[in-house]
């Protein structure tokens, strides 16, 4: 029988060997590496001779939740500022956790606004006036402020600066509908009231017809375009005074002229019309060659530098409606005048040619310019004659000093015939009462 001790002591001898090899092995420390970055948690350690799994000698971690957080790489945040989850990228910082106030997110477009981010553009109003104020029926959506508009959407009136909720324009009452209005009724309101403007000059809100727009009548005594000027119209009433000069008299002599006003002095030279003696001397300190004057009456070619206007420069004639009764006259003749009123006040031509044509028993219906009448259904016109002014009552218009004066001449003086009298002529006229 074969012994079995030396076997037994073989087995025993290996388990001692085997027994004393682990009581002899150093214990590491190991740091649990969540993220799997090769960092661990300096918070979560283990001892033991072997590395365990999901741990690692390196304690630089200071995230072990995110991978991309340790000792070798510090993730980027960026500021939000205004608290919508999306940061600033031009405001990043570097930093292992995540600080106070900072997202990983960097896609905000405007950080001072909350509702302006990628999901969530502002809306934006345009701002035509530049008032600050935008007009809430026009709009954009952007992430900034585009050119023009703004945040706010309160205008009332984006066509006008000064109309907008801080400031109201004034409004003033159009009660004659002219569009002039009446600076003493207004009212404040952000879009123009019916019946109202925005003008205020009107004089005269009642009167359609008077306005600042108005075409002033410097006869009627109306301010008609309210500026404060009424133009008075000056009617000569007062008692009739005789005017005469004797054949060749000398016409320049005072003696032989009627000064009317500084501006209007009549007389007249041998065969020739009267003229205003005065407005030749304001405009060329000399007395008209005869010439003159009769190019001046027919539309002459002038020796002086004037335009011809049809006689007596700066008086318009007129036949006064109560003339005297003249049968022979057509009774549909119309252009009649009436002092105060320069309606069918004409040139001295004018009126000497009407006359005479009335007197061969034409109609006169039309007066064409200084020089030419028409007469019914395209009558022959005679040539104007002074002698048939004799008798008849005519009315004189001092333009520039705007006064109305009644003439009736009495005789006419003629350089022909069997007894010439050359340059004579009287007549009456009414005086200032």
């Amino acid at each position: 029988m074969k012994s079995t001790l030396p076997i037994l002591f073989l087995c025993l001898f290996g388990i001692f060997i085997t027994s004393c090899g682990d009581d002899d092995c150093t214990e590491v420390t190991w740091y649990q590496d969540t993220d799997g970055d090769g960092f661990g948690n300096p918070d979560e350690v283990i001892r033991s001779c072997d590395q365990p799994e999901g741990y690692v000698a390196n304690s630089g971690d200071c995230d072990d939740s995110n991978k991309d957080a340790n000792s070798d790489t510090l993730p980027t945040w960026y500021k939000d500022a205004d608290a919508d989850g999306f940061g600033d990228p031009n405001s990043p910082l570097e930093a292992c956790t995540q600080p106070e106030g900072y997202v990983t997110n960097n896609t905000d477009c405007d950080d001072t606004n909350k509702d302006a981010n990628p999901d969530s553009f502002p809306t934006w109003y345009e701002d035509a006036d530049g008032d600050g104020f935008g007009n809430p029926d026009v709009t954009t959506e952007a992430c900034t402020q585009p050119d023009g508009y703004v945040a706010d959407n309160t205008d009332c009136d984006d066509s006008n600066k000064d109309a907008n909720p801080d400031m109201f324009p004034t409004w003033y009452r159009d009660a004659d509908g002219d569009n002039y209005g009446d600076s003493n009724d207004f009212m404040e309101a952000c879009t123009q009231p019916e019946g109202y403007v925005a003008d205020d000059t009107d004089c005269d809100d009642s009167n359609a017809d008077i306005n600042p727009g108005a075409e002033e009548d410097d006869n009627d005594g109306i301010d008609s375009n309210c500026d404060g000027t009424v133009e008075i119209t000056n009617i000569w009433l007062g008692p009739m005074t005789p005017i005469s000069k004797p054949a060749n008299a000398d016409w320049t002599n005072p003696q032989y002229q009627d000064r009317i006003t500084d501006k209007v002095v009549i007389t007249r030279q041998n065969n020739r019309p009267f003229y205003n003696y005065q407005w030749w001397q304001d405009q060329f300190g000399q007395d008209p060659s005869s010439n003159d004057i009769q190019h001046d009456f027919y539309n002459g070619t002038p020796t002086l530098n004037f335009t011809p206007t049809g006689g007596t420069k700066g008086i318009k004639w007129a036949i006064l409606n109560n003339s005297g009764d003249h049968p022979e006259w057509d009774s549909n003749f119309t252009l009649y005048g009436t002092l105060g009123e320069p309606d069918h006040f004409y040139s001295l031509n004018n009126v000497v040619t009407m006359i005479t044509n009335l007197n061969n028993g034409q109609n006169v219906t039309e007066v064409v310019n200084n020089f030419t009448i028409k007469v019914a259904n395209n009558g022959e016109l005679s040539t104007p004659n002074f002698k048939d002014i004799v008798g008849i009552r005519l009315g004189a218009w001092l333009v520039e000093d705007n006064i109305y004066v009644i003439f009736t001449f009495t005789s006419w003086g003629e350089g022909k015939g069997p007894n010439p009298n050359p340059g004579a002529f009287s007549y009456e006229r009414s005086t200032q009462q």
